[in-house]
């Protein structure tokens, strides 16, 4: 038995976990005792999933993957503290700096790749991928930046916990979909998951500001 793969078998149950986990907390009542619980799974769910990943690219070197869970352990993070207690802390500025230092990467080595010079090894037309994801986290961190010297009020609070955590599922959807639906093409199953879910995001948060529930 190699050492990578008890983690591997951790990270695919934790990535099923979340995915189940999270599709109940998305669709249950905001704030009820449902919602809550599978909230939490899902929350503990992408800890292990993404530390998992980040244990497994250091273990075969994949620069890819690692930040690929680092943007999911930053998501997960941000999305419950986005709604605990308290004013935000050194764990939140830390955690979108360390985001945004690992979003400036991905979109410097996707803009790379894409320019040919391919310093991971992606498939043919992947580096993309790189800069959609990296993009989007750099913006979210960015933004939590920002927000961490305003007095927000509730439905922001939620809007925020709702963005991010909508975005971590994107995350384990996509993985869900690139392992298991090979029969469609590879840009397909890395950036479908997102182009499906966006709009989800903005229609909540929308919904959720014009009406202040969830």
């Amino acid at each position: 038995m190699t050492l990578s793969l008890p983690f591997l078998v951790l990270h695919i149950a934790a990535g099923f976990a979340a995915l189940l986990a999270g599709l109940v907390a998305m669709l249950s009542r905001k704030g009820g005792v449902t919602h809550i619980r599978a909230g939490i799974v899902f929350y503990w769910s992408m800890v292990t999933a993404g530390a998992t990943a980040c244990v497994l690219a250091s273990l075969r070197p994949n620069v890819f993957l690692f930040l690929i869970g680092v943007m999911t352990l930053y998501l997960v993070h941000a999305g419950r503290r986005a709604v605990a207690p308290g004013e935000p802390d050194w764990r939140d500025h830390g955690a979108a700096v360390a985001m945004l230092v690992a979003g400036t990467a991905m979109v410097g080595l996707g803009a790379l790749g894409s320019a040919g010079l391919d310093l991971l090894p992606l498939p043919a037309g992947l580096a993309i991928v790189l800069v959609v994801f990296g993009g989007i986290s750099m913006a979210l961190a960015a933004a939590d930046l920002r927000d961490f010297r305003r007095d927000l009020q509730w439905p922001d609070k939620v809007a925020r916990h709702l963005q991010r955590m909508t975005g971590a599922y994107i995350a384990t959807s996509t993985a869900f979909v690139v392992v298991n639906a090979t029969f469609l093409p590879p840009l397909v199953r890395w950036l479908g998951p997102t182009a499906l879910l966006v709009p989800v995001i903005f229609w909540f948060t929308a919904r959720l500001r014009r009406t202040g529930t969830a």
